[in-house]
């Protein structure tokens, strides 16, 4: 019998665990792993990796010493620190719900299992495994349910020896540990959105980067900030983010953006906002910004939910579904016009903002998303436009004043017609009594 292969040389003969061997590579992880006794390798397949989204564009900055250390710690949470045969993993029966539980290289735990479907490692993304947490009064099938959820990932491929140890391929997902911080801040450095993270330095809204539900949203709730807000019902903030391209195509971005850097000479002599103040140019794309910024509704008290990641679900997309924004009385509405592929509209805006205009559309389609601790970030192919009554012509009592003439006017051309249509028939009756000399 042939000495087995080492690590890299093993997973490499599969193309699916190419990105995996990659990842390793980009994290200086080959060495510390081939240099253990002995272990236990889960490795991910290279869909599992995209499905991160926005989080792998993070992952994989280059030069980013962040991104890498958070990689390591991905890399580590798949290799447990003794090698797991198949034969080892007890199965689950209603008798019995036992795990192998294991300890991975970033100190995490994993739980391996069977059932009659096929072998799974469990990772449980709470603070607290379940293997941990659970009551002695809790019977066997309950604790089985507990098990048998989303965070179970199904080994597709067992037993790939290996010089140190042994490796099984999962065949879809992978454990992202709870030592993995993802941040807004870091999604959006993944997408290299510079200007939507600049934009919210700008106009005081880098709260939304932050976990409300942490100390950092107490202190600032303290100094007086936000004092209509309810820290019991945010629990987050999702970002809809367009591209550093979709901004700078933006004639109120470029006009502010050649007041700051006194670019007098920049071809731009059209733009419609050439002769507006620069406060008016604030106020509009601090408005623009917070349209773009979702606020994560949650009836639960903070202390129950404090310190952990907010459910994928809560975060997600739903077809159909009406968003709030940081604009008051300005929701959005998602549709999913694919499977897992999402457009966001601007709700309740009409589609000609006056009879006869041009047509007003307020939408975008969402082109990646992340998931990060307290949020969801997601590139749009586009910026999101204000409604009408707020984005352009006469606002408040002058808005108010105009229609009001439009109404009157109306109303004294159609008393004027009404009254030279009665002059003429009261001629034409009173001619055709008349008799000719």
């Amino acid at each position: 019998m042939s000495t087995p292969p080492r690590l890299v040389n093993a997973l490499i003969q599969n193309l699916d665990l190419s990105l995996f061997v990659a990842a390793m590579g980009a994290s200086n992880t080959v060495d510390e792993i081939q240099s253990e006794a002995g272990v236990t390798v889960l490795a991910p397949v290279v869909n599992a990796f995209a499905s991160l989204g926005l989080v792998w564009s993070y992952l994989s900055l280059p030069g980013d010493l962040d991104a890498r250390a958070d990689l390591s710690r991905l890399i580590k949470a798949h290799v447990l620190t003794r090698p797991v045969y198949s034969d080892e993993i007890p199965m689950h029966t209603d008798s019995s719900a036992d795990m192998l539980v294991v300890k991975a290289l970033n100190g995490n735990k994993v739980g391996l299992y069977r059932t009659p479907r096929g072998m799974f490692a469990f990772v449980d993304q709470s603070e607290q495994p379940p293997f941990m947490r659970r009551s002695a009064r809790s019977s066997t099938s309950s604790r089985l349910a507990s098990v048998l959820d989303s965070s179970s990932l199904k080994i597709s491929e067992p037993d790939m020896l290996l010089q140190t140890g042994v490796a099984h391929v999962l065949e879809s997902g992978l454990i992202l540990p709870l030592n993995v911080e993802i941040t807004s801040a870091k999604l959006l450095r993944g997408m290299r959105a510079h200007i939507f993270a600049d934009l919210l330095e700008r106009f005081n809204l880098t709260y939304v980067l932050e976990d409300p539900r942490g100390e950092a949203r107490t202190a600032r709730s303290s100094d007086g900030d936000d004092e209509n807000e309810d820290p019991h019902t945010v629990a987050g903030y999702s970002l809809l983010v367009p591209s550093d391209k979709s901004w700078r195509e933006n004639p109120a971005y470029r006009e502010l953006m050649r007041r700051d850097h006194e670019d007098i000479s920049a071809d731009d002599s059209d733009n419609p906002w050439r002769n507006a103040t620069t406060s008016d140019i604030s106020h509009y794309l601090g408005r623009l910004v917070r349209l773009h910024v979702i606020p994560i509704i949650d009836s639960s008290p903070r202390e129950a939910s404090e310190g952990k990641r907010l459910p994928t679900k809560q975060l997600a997309l739903a077809d159909r579904t009406t968003y709030p924004t940081l604009l008051d009385d300005v929701t959005l509405r998602a549709h999913e016009f694919a499977t897992d592929r999402f457009s966001l509209q601007l709700e309740g805006a009409p589609f000609y903002q006056t009879p006869g205009g041009v047509p007003f559309v307020s939408v975008a389609t969402v082109v990646r998303s992340g998931i990060a601790r307290s949020g969801a970030v997601f590139e749009l192919d586009s910026l999101l436009r204000l409604p009408p009554v707020s984005s352009s012509g006469p606002g408040g009592w002058k808005r108010v004043a105009w229609n009001a003439a439009v109404w009157l006017t109306g109303i004294g051309m159609g008393s004027g017609l009404l009254g030279v249509s009665g002059y003429w028939v009261r001629q034409w009756w009173t001619r055709a009594d008349y008799q000719s000399l």
